[in-house]
């Protein structure tokens, strides 16, 4: 008698186990792409992620240094505005005494306090009118140091730049 469970195809029976082989060759294949590939993902977000901090790190740094020099800056502004404070006394004593200044052909453009130092800039029709300026100067006791710093004649005028300083003990 012939047995029910022959198998009368052999040659199924080694396709179908070559297709299961190819079957596991691909899972595998594909199995060891998505390990790579995740791999892969993990190391570069990592990376990614230390670059990241090393840039938070420096711009923390840079935001640190930052705050530090516009700290100073203020600070150096704040020193800056307190040595160009004149005191109070001098500025009306100041004004009082320009007032009395020869300016018959002359004319002043600039005046620049900084402490005690006052820088006079202007113009002058010749050099009787500037000599005239420079003695009455010379002649305030309050006024120390006297400079003509500069002087250009240009044209029918000379500009000149006057430098001197103000004693603070003795204001009248």
């Amino acid at each position: 008698m012939i047995s029910l469970f022959m198998n009368l195809l052999p040659w199924r029976d080694l396709q179908k186990q070559h297709c299961i082989k190819k079957f596991i060759q691909a899972v595998c294949l594909w199995g060891i792409c998505i390990i790579a590939t995740l791999y892969l993902f993990y190391f570069l977000s990592n990376e990614h992620n230390q670059k990241h901090r090393t840039m938070q790190e420096q711009i923390q740094q840079q935001l640190k240094l930052l705050a530090e020099y516009h700290r100073k800056i203020q600070l150096l502004k704040q020193q800056k505005i307190e040595a160009n404070i004149v005191p109070y006394i001098n500025i009306p004593h100041l004004l009082k005494k320009l007032s009395y200044l020869p300016l018959k052909q002359s004319a002043l453009t600039e005046l620049n306090l900084q402490n005690n130092n006052v820088i006079l800039k202007g113009i002058s029709r010749d050099q009787t009118a500037l000599d005239e300026l420079t003695t009455f100067l010379k002649q305030q006791p309050e006024i120390m140091r006297l400079q003509l710093q500069g002087m250009n004649k240009e044209k029918a005028q000379i500009t000149f730049s006057v430098q001197f300083t103000l004693q603070t003990d003795n204001p009248k």
